[in-house]
């Protein structure tokens, strides 16, 4: 036999990414004058109260205005390198992260525009500008500071050493201002805590995300006034959650239908004036319907003997039927929520369906099954009569999947870690009231943390859109019966591309450390299912992505 040289393969080693050419902004910005036009008052404001040695705390009397200890939004065009640390040289100002937003394009804020021969100095109007949001905690002195180096680049002097990404930063500022009752409780909040109060639920529960702060001690005065807001509102705290790995301090609390219509208003409520609140939200939560069964269909499974071997993989999802012919012996669960005892057996379909699919795959399609067990921790039960399978309403899901992680990998008060050995973790999950829409969320803030800290890989599904998909290239069914194929795909991606802000992922889909799996309109089945005169197939000849499958880019436009 010929002998081979060996590769030699380096010990890995940490490395910074390389930088590489970083492109010039081409972005519009206003002069030095008109920044000062436009945000001294907001200054002006903070300087009144130091230089008359007034009590800051007075800053605090109006609830929308900048004020020690409340979170501070820092709405910048662009984007500025090195900012965080640029932030920690400031004594007193904590640093609670950043988020990518957009605007619409203005007189002080715009890309030129280059399409064309005579377009010289005018902007894109059209095109929005994509910008962030810096958010940090300031204590006293930390906003005297902030004054002293605005008023050292109104003067045009030069910055102080390291702190050159302030200056940039000043150039680049839209606004500055108090995180408020309209970040904490969103447009879309708005909208669900209507529907919520439109079916008479009384009390309605809410999830409630806190500023999570680095000192043990700031965290628990944060829990405090957390506390006395909510029994101001006549609430309950039912269950708190604290991640600080994640920078994630949560709590799910029921609210009277009273105070739920002051919070949709933003009215005297005071959760939406409460500093320590970051957002109110709709409760995460994963659901899928119980009336659909697939798993009397495909073909049969060849017996495969299963190893003694450790599991390798998991999955997390609803509870299996352990005694179905294809599950039988190859599942390993683990259930410490006792979810088995919640669930009724006829109508455990997704976990079931999830667990055949990864240990047998396609079964209409001839090919081997796993060797390995599978395991198994239930997420979700199955209540019955018709009702979907869903997450425990006492519980924080964000929760739930970092405890089911830690209790896998290194154990728990119960006992050691209970498949320490997985690598795999299949997700086909997402919170259907937390669609990805920019910043990215806590649920894909742990996942990216857990795919780090243990090494795993989590599989993750886009998401489910339930949504009907409106073709807008056909009047009514007669057009699209009538259309041909070509025309009818063609219009399909028209609508799909014209969908795709209502059809996003979701969470935690976006995160970054994951792959994220969307459905293909494609099986192994043969023909298509012909008893209905209104089944179409939506492509031509190549298969496409479903229809009800979620699409887009992930978190910071990381393609998925």
């Amino acid at each position: 036999m010929a002998e081979f040289p060996l590769l030699p393969i380096p010990n890995p080693a940490l490395d910074r990414r390389p930088r590489g050419p970083q492109p010039r902004s081409s972005l519009r910005l206003p002069s030095r004058e008109r920044q000062g036009e436009r945000l001294q008052p907001v200054f002006q404001r903070l300087r009144d109260v130091f230089e008359a040695g007034r009590d800051p705390v007075t800053l605090r009397e109006d609830p929308a205005g900048i004020a020690p200890e409340r979170a501070l939004v820092l709405d910048v065009a662009g984007r500025i390198d090195d900012f965080y640390r640029a932030a920690q040289r400031i004594g007193g100002l904590e640093y609670l992260g950043d988020e990518e937003t957009e605007f619409d394009a203005d007189e002080d804020f715009a890309e030129p525009d280059t399409r064309k021969k005579g377009r010289k100095g005018k902007d894109r109007t059209d095109k929005p500008v994509i910008g962030r949001l810096y958010l940090a905690m300031p204590d006293t002195r930390a906003l005297q500071e902030l004054v002293r180096l605005w008023d050292r680049y109104q003067a045009g002097e030069p910055a102080p050493d390291g702190f050159s990404p302030w200056f940039d930063l000043f150039k680049r500022l839209r606004q500055l201002r108090a995180w408020g009752p309209r970040d904490r409780v969103t447009e879309n909040t708005i909208a669900w805590l209507t529907e919520a109060l439109e079916t008479d639920m009384d009390p309605i529960r809410v999830e409630v995300e806190l500023w999570s702060y680095q000192g043990a001690e700031r965290r628990q005065q944060s829990s405090i006034r957390l506390e006395r807001a909510v029994r101001d509102a006549g609430g309950e705290i039912h269950r708190r959650a604290s991640i600080p790995e994640i920078a994630y301090e949560a709590a799910l609390v029921d609210l009277p239908a009273a105070e739920v219509l002051r919070l949709r208003q933003r009215e005297q409520s005071p959760l939406a004036f409460c500093d320590d609140v970051m957002r109110v939200l709709p409760q995460s939560t994963a659901e899928f319907p119980t009336a659909v069964d697939t798993l009397g269909a495909g073909g049969g499974v060849e017996p495969t003997p299963i190893s003694d071997r450790p599991p390798i993989a998991a999955l997390f999802d609803g509870v299996p039927v352990l005694g179905h012919r294809l599950l039988g012996g190859r599942v390993r669960l683990d259930d410490p929520d006792d979810l088995d005892a919640l669930s009724i057996v006829a109508e455990r379909r997704h976990g079931t369906e999830m667990a055949s699919l990864i240990l047998h795959g396609d079964r209409n399609r001839a090919g081997p099954s796993l060797q390995r067990p599978l395991y198994v921790r239930p997420v979700l039960y199955a209540p019955g009569d018709g009702r979907p399978e869903r997450t425990q309403r006492d519980h924080l899901l964000i929760d739930t999947i970092y405890r089911a992680v830690l209790r896998m990998k290194l154990g728990d008060p119960e006992g050691e870690a209970a498949a320490p050995a997985v690598f795999l973790v299949n997700l086909s999950i997402g919170d259907r009231n937390r669609p990805f829409a920019g910043p990215m969320s806590p649920w894909g803030r742990l996942l990216d943390h857990l795919a780090d800290q243990f090494g795993i890989l989590f599989l993750v599904s886009a998401g489910n859109v339930e949504d009907p998909l409106p073709v807008p290239a056909f009047n009514g069914l007669t057009d699209l019966e009538q259309a041909t194929p070509r025309d009818r795909e063609r219009a399909i991606f028209e609508a799909l591309a014209g969908q795709r802000s209502q059809r996003t992922l979701l969470s935690p889909a976006e995160a970054l450390n994951v792959i994220t799996v969307g459905a293909w309109h494609e099986d192994a089945v043969d023909g298509v299912n012909r008893s209905s005169s209104l089944v179409f197939a939506p492509y031509e000849n190549d298969p496409g992505p479903n229809v009800t499958s979620a699409l887009g880019l992930g978190h910071r436009k990381v393609i998925k």
